[in-house]
């Protein structure tokens, strides 16, 4: 991929277990999911809209060899 990239490794200057992350990755989503089942999007828009870097920005996305121009709205 001809893309920038970087790892946590290189920013942190520490080691990190890829096992015990994914582990703790996997947890997390197990938890989220059982929060989405329980409560619906509305229990993640607050925070998502506050943690989304991209909202109100005008953004290319590619998919495959198609780009897609537009304006990045949040969710709703």
């Amino acid at each position: 991929i001809n893309r920038p990239w970087t790892s946590l490794a290189l920013e942190t200057n520490q080691y990190f277990d890829r096992n015990q992350i994914a582990a703790i990755l996997i947890q997390q989503l197990f938890t989220t999911l059982d929060e989405f089942t329980s409560k619906g999007l509305t229990a993640f828009k607050d925070f998502y809209s506050h943690h989304d870097y991209l909202q109100g920005q005008w953004i290319t996305v590619q998919q495959h060899k198609t780009l897609l121009e537009g304006k990045a709205i949040g969710i709703d």
